[in-house]
């Protein structure tokens, strides 16, 4: 890998990738801090715990990071192996009607009790500008409310947050930045989750032009309007 503190590209790309922190930091305060990073294998999350790794060495932050994998899912869903993760098993449970949504709690409270036994408040997660992007759109189509997910979000009055710093980072700049720090995809892909995504996905993308991102276009009028969730 060459030497990326002299690539001005990099340096850019790392620019880029900051600005987004620090325009979520204005609403969270969260960086410096000690937080918890939800890492589902995927290059978004990876680029997350990778760059605030770099981060928070760069601005001499003492602040701990710790990166989680909770295994939970529809099929035979794997752990990640990568760096210093830690995994969480949660009990396994039958239910009836497992979706995204349920998944998607029973992850967070696994995170809240780790973070409870380390006096955690802050858990980062790797959304970015498409995903919020795709969740306005199917939001709207599906549920005729016009929102998004939200930046930050505080749960039991403020004893935790999840954050989503690369809210404004697009998935062109995230690959750019796998690629320069040789990261790989490893997600143990969730069936479920990928069908219900793919739909809006694959709309948005056939809509984009060159000339034209429909996925900017989103962000903006989220963004300007603020459409986010609560």
């Amino acid at each position: 890998m060459k030497n990326l503190k002299k690539d001005r590209n990099y340096k850019k790309l790392f620019q880029k990738l900051t600005a987004s922190v620090l325009e979520v930091d204005k609403v969270c305060n969260f960086l410096g801090k000690d937080i918890v990073v939800g890492v589902s294998g995927g290059l978004d999350s990876l680029s997350l715990y990778t760059f605030l790794k770099e981060y928070y060495k760069v601005r001499g932050f003492q602040g701990r990071i710790f990166g989680l994998n909770v295994v939970l899912g529809k099929g035979n869903i794997k752990p990640v192996k990568f760096e210093d993760i830690i995994t969480l098993y949660p009990e396994k449970k039958e239910y009836e009607n497992f979706n995204c949504s349920l998944c998607s709690r029973l992850r967070k409270v696994e995170i809240f009790r780790f973070c409870e036994e380390k006096g955690i408040k802050f858990i980062v997660l790797g959304h970015i500008a498409n995903d919020f992007a795709e969740n306005f759109l199917w939001n709207a189509m599906y549920h005729k409310r016009l929102e998004s997910m939200p930046v930050c979000r505080n749960y039991f009055n403020g004893k935790f947050f999840v954050i989503r710093p690369f809210a404004y980072v697009f998935k062109t700049d995230i690959l750019k930045f796998a690629r320069a720090k040789g990261l790989e995809d490893i997600e143990n892909k969730c069936e479920l989750k990928n069908k219900v995504r793919q739909d809006v996905r694959d709309f948005l993308e056939k809509m984009s032009t060159e000339e034209v991102s429909v996925y900017k276009n989103l962000m903006e009028i989220i963004k300007t309007n603020n459409f986010y969730g609560e």
